[in-house]
């Protein structure tokens, strides 16, 4: 997000995340024709990660995210396993 901010790099975020930055014109929202393809993702945290903005986050991606195409996950072991 910083190198996007700051001009250096693109950002593949959810839309509500970055509304507030696209509000104050400090991102652009870009459509691409084709769309993008659809993309295997996760969502890992760790469970004593305590910073203000993962409430956000988490929201922005449980709204935005499907969760219904799990094709091909594979559960990550712990190092307790």
């Amino acid at each position: 997000m910083g190198l996007t901010l700051a001009d250096i790099g693109v950002s593949f975020l959810p839309q509500p995340f970055v509304r507030p930055w696209v509000e104050r014109k400090l991102l652009v929202s870009l459509r691409s024709n084709p769309p993008l393809p659809v993309l295997p993702y996760c969502f890992l945290h760790r469970s004593d990660d305590a910073r203000s903005m993962f409430p956000l986050l988490l929201k922005c991606v449980a709204e935005e995210a499907d969760f219904t195409f799990l094709a091909g996950v594979v559960a990550a072991k712990s190092k307790n396993d």
